[in-house]
């Protein structure tokens, strides 16, 4: 069956890009077009996918008695990380080609706004969604199965990933702050102080179900816990305290390098709109 998907999806693959090619500047997804959009986000990741699974069949198959554990996963490795710089620029050429077709439709067509758009948007709300999301099923797998730690260590070591985990609260906290874009009517800090304490919640539900001991080999769980409640916490007395809030802008400018506070409005001033009509 694996060989036989080997040689099917890769077909199938450029049988459906060279036919959606030919639809080029018909519609967008995210402000993509949306046949640049299959490429970098559909295309690329299965052909990632398919490249991992044909290399690791060759190496286990025919070669594996040649080819000790760590030096399959050496080169198995080392093909993810070209992979990965491919798919790089097969995202970057797909933003860039929707830019071409944008100026294309339209000569006068405001490219910068347009990349704000993504700058200040897209990216921010993937990165940081994607990445508290992906924290928290490791989270919750740890709450159920124990880290497998080969050698016995001290209980500070614990206590240390706690504080990590106040930490990087801090810091992501931190980080969400300085990236939200301050838009009329589209608040980039609502949605994340939004996401931050559902995943807080979806801890505490999951701490109430499972239980998991408060040890070491839990400790993944315990540290992103402390994290999502220390962000909640940070996200709980800027919004009600003003002597906090206030504190915290002084923190964060500390950090802003000149003309940070540059924001395109690249969103709909919905406020000012309906005040117009009034």
């Amino acid at each position: 069956m694996l060989p036989l998907l080997l040689i099917i999806v890769p077909v199938l693959a450029i049988v459906s890009s060279a036919v959606l090619y030919q639809l080029n500047g018909k519609s967008e997804i995210l402000k993509l077009d949306t046949v640049q959009f299959y490429y970098a986000f559909i295309i690329a990741p299965l052909l990632f996918i398919w490249g991992k699974s044909f290399f690791f069949f060759l190496l286990k198959e025919e070669i594996d008695s040649t080819l000790t554990q760590n030096e399959i996963f050496f080169w198995d490795t080392l093909f993810s990380v070209i992979a990965m710089y491919v798919f790089g620029f097969v995202v970057m050429h797909a933003l860039t080609k929707s830019f071409n077709l944008q100026r294309k439709r339209d000569p006068l067509y405001d490219l910068f706004k347009l990349s704000e758009y993504f700058h200040l948007w897209i990216t921010h709300i993937v990165m940081f969604v994607g990445s508290m999301v992906l924290i928290s099923l490791v989270a919750i797998a740890n709450a159920y199965f124990e880290l497998p730690i080969p050698f016995e260590l001290a209980r500070w070591n614990f206590y240390a990933a706690l504080v990590l985990g106040g930490l990087f609260g801090v810091a992501l906290f931190l980080a969400i702050w300085l990236s939200d874009p301050r838009q009329h009517e589209h608040s980039f800090t609502r949605l994340m102080k939004l996401t931050i304490a559902s995943l807080f919640v979806i801890h505490v539900t999951i701490y109430l179900i499972w239980t998991p001991p408060f040890d070491i080999e839990h400790s993944f769980f315990w540290g992103s816990l402390i994290l999502f409640s220390t962000a909640t916490s940070l996200s709980f007395f800027t919004y009600k305290s003003y002597r906090f809030k206030t504190g915290f802008e002084k923190l964060s400018g500390k950090l802003k390098h000149p003309d940070w506070d540059f924001r395109l409005q690249v969103m709909k001033d919905f406020k000012k709109k309906s005040e117009r009509k009034k």
